[in-house]
């Protein structure tokens, strides 16, 4: 951290304020390219809009969920273990891949502090600033879903027709 001494430099300070504005201008574009690119994905997916209580029971339950799938990753998990995983995944997702049981495919990654949590105007949309093993910060992209009045993770993409491999997340970037 930088002494207050050298905060008093009006050189210094213009930079590290310049740096702090440029990055929070690159996270806005980046949250909004989520944004846009969770809407063209939810109107492929022919995700209807919530109802009001879905709404509610998002905004209530979703922001909580995924602080607590994205705080599980903080240890490594191979198909066999990755089974405890499965609760936080829509469970009709998982029947229409026939994911339900057996080895459990789902795409990792190691994470560490995180550093944002939060919903965007569209409640089945949670944008996650998080420590990976592959960068000091990474944006992470989820859509979460209502079923049978839980919230679950919604993954829009289906899984490889090879390895049955998904990804629980609709977009994740390194920072």
């Amino acid at each position: 951290m930088l002494s207050s001494g050298r905060l008093r430099d009006p050189a210094r300070r213009s930079f590290l304020e310049t740096s702090t504005e440029m990055s929070m201008s690159i996270l806005h574009r980046i949250i909004a390219g989520a944004i846009a690119v969770t809407a063209l994905l939810a109107v492929r997916a022919d995700d209807a809009k919530p109802s009001e209580a879905e709404r509610r029971r998002l905004e209530k339950a979703a922001p909580s969920l995924v602080k607590a799938f994205v705080a599980t990753l903080r240890q490594r998990y191979t198909d066999e273990s990755a089974m405890e995983l499965r609760k936080f995944i829509d469970p009709r997702y998982l029947k229409e891949h026939k994911l339900e049981q057996g080895k459990f495919p789902i795409r990792t990654v190691v994470t560490g502090p995180i550093y944002c949590n939060q919903m965007t105007d569209d409640p089945q949309t949670l944008v996650v600033v998080a420590q990976t093993e592959a960068a000091a910060k990474e944006v992470l992209v989820f859509r979460v879903t209502v079923y049978e009045d839980k919230v679950y993770l919604r993954p829009l993409a289906p899984p490889d027709p090879t390895t049955k491999a998904f990804a629980p997340w609709i977009l994740r970037i390194k920072l």
